[in-house]
């Protein structure tokens, strides 16, 4: 009986260490698929912060055009001022000559 025994005991040692084995073999490869998805994720980390950089830059690019385009605009409605003045000022001039010509006529 102490045979038996013994026996059953080197039998559920064994087990035991083959069950320890699996579970090591188990918690090795989740190991690994954690430090895979850490480094996916790390990796999709680094293409967002270019993309966002990327990105500011054009926000940058296109806020810098903006201002250019403002301030085109802003001389252009200048000019366009100006020359309807112009236009007003050679307008009231004709209208004094015109007066002029047929007052003396």
């Amino acid at each position: 009986e102490a045979n038996a025994r013994a026996d059953a005991s080197r039998a559920n040692a064994e087990t035991l260490k083959q069950r320890v084995a699996l579970l090591k073999g188990q918690l090795d490869a989740s190991l690994a698929a954690k430090d895979e998805a850490r480094a996916a994720l790390a990796a999709r980390v680094a293409e967002l912060e270019a993309a966002a950089a990327a990105t500011s830059g054009a926000v940058a690019r296109l806020e810098a055009d903006l201002r250019s385009h403002e301030l085109v605009t802003s001389a252009a409605e200048e000019a366009v001022r100006g020359a309807e003045e112009s236009a007003a000022a050679t307008a009231a001039v004709v209208a004094r000559v015109e007066r002029d010509a047929a007052t003396a006529g």
